[in-house]
């Protein structure tokens, strides 16, 4: 085999390393963006709990203060 034919062969596997080395890597990067993705979903959700709570919480603490000022007021 002649030096150029070696050249050429180390350089269709080191193509096909390549090639494969950015196909596994982007089944990576979509299987990290569809676990992110879940995530978000799930803070989202927790988020509008939260807030339904903070609302709930800030109402109670509205009417303590409004029952204190008319036991202030009496």
């Amino acid at each position: 085999m002649t030096k150029l034919a070696q050249a050429l062969d180390h350089l269709d596997v080191a193509l096909q390393r390549l090639e494969h080395a950015i196909d596994s890597r982007e089944r990576l990067t979509q299987a990290d963006r569809s676990q992110l993705e879940s995530e978000l979903q799930a803070l989202r959700a927790a988020y509008q709990a939260l807030q339904g709570e903070a609302r709930s919480v800030y109402s109670r603490i509205d009417q303590v203060i409004a029952r204190l000022k008319a036991a202030v007021e009496v």
